[in-house]
């Protein structure tokens, strides 16, 4: 859902100023994001919105803070936690042809996202997008390397699924971050997986459909952090998902996206501890919050409220498809 070139608009936008579409009193509060919340702890956020800029929406950061700039029509909502409570959030609109619907549930381990949108080209990139993760505050033990540099390995699980139909286009993004600055790449041991290509020098990777077309995502991401064995950190993981249209343009045509991550983003285990390039073992991982980081999360079962938002859009696709004759 990158912001489309002058070329992809009608002749009479590319007349308006650029910042015509970012006119308006953004004095709304931020919300949450990685950075702000408690630790351990985590956030989770929810926006329906009919207009949007077509942004990637990277993992970790504010989403609400972006429709500031259209105030009083979108519907946005954020929660935080502390420790092992967890959060849940959602948020939903109608207005004219368009309407969406995204909801959040995370806790310590684990990230639940749901998003859907009905838009035109013209409306300019409605959505429905969700985001949030966790943080806590950890440090590796190894007798006899107090001080030494290493590289940290865990891997999360994703498993969720992307519809896009007549032009729609949904998006997943997944990253990883230490002490509030984002993973870099180049740390030996990332491993992307199956996720899409794209150019960046984080360890962020994502999954999308456009326009047409279902997919489904069974995939493991493996992140990799150096540190240093015996002081402590906060290490996070964050998600989003975002349904909307694959353009912006004066088509009035009727498009459809969505996706469902109800058990996704999971803490899959520690996956190794390298000194020197050197895999050891016999290691301990301490938490702030008690959880045993060396284990997998157990799969935990979607908050009420994310269940509730995933009802309600099936069934709004279902009475979409019996209205279009499908």
């Amino acid at each position: 859902m990158n912001t489309p070139s002058l070329r992809a608009l009608p002749r009479w936008l590319t007349h308006l100023p650029l910042a015509l579409p970012l006119i308006g009193a953004a004095t709304a509060q931020a919300g949450p994001s990685q950075s702000t919340t408690p630790v351990p702890g985590g956030f989770v956020s929810a926006c329906a919105s009919p207009i949007s800029s077509g942004t990637s929406w990277t993992p970790g950061l504010d989403l609400t803070a972006h429709f500031n700039t259209w105030p009083g029509r979108a519907a946005c909502d954020s929660a935080t936690f502390a420790g092992l409570a967890g959060g849940s959030t959602s948020a939903s609109q109608a207005s004219g042809a368009t309407a969406n619907q995204a909801a959040a549930d995370a806790g310590l381990g684990f990230i639940h996202l749901s998003a859907t949108n009905q838009g035109r080209y013209v409306d300019q990139f409605p959505i429905g997008v969700a985001g949030g993760g966790w943080r806590d505050t950890v440090t590796l033990q190894l007798d006899g390397f107090d001080g030494q540099p290493a590289i940290w390995t865990f891997a999360v699980a994703v498993d969720g699924s992307l519809h896009a139909a007549n032009g729609g286009s949904a998006k997943a993004m997944l990253n990883a971050y230490k002490n509030n600055q984002e993973l870099n790449r180049n740390v030996a041991g990332h491993d992307r997986g199956d996720s899409d290509l794209f150019t960046t020098d984080r360890q962020r990777v994502a999954w999308g459909v456009s326009r047409d077309g279902d997919r489904l995502i069974d995939d493991r991401i493996v992140f990799a952090v150096p540190v240093t064995i015996g002081q402590a950190f906060d290490f996070g993981v964050y998600a989003t998902l975002a349904a909307s249209t694959a353009a912006f343009s004066g088509s009035t045509q009727l498009t459809t996206a969505s996706g469902d991550f109800m058990h996704s983003f999971r803490y899959a285990g520690s996956w190794g501890l390298s000194i020197g390039g050197e895999a050891v073992t016999g290691y301990g991982i301490d938490a702030a919050s008690g959880v045993n980081w060396l284990l997998a999360s157990p799969v935990p079962e979607p908050s009420t409220a994310l269940l509730l938002a995933l009802g309600s859009a099936g069934l709004w696709f279902g009475s979409r498809r019996r209205f279009m004759g499908g």
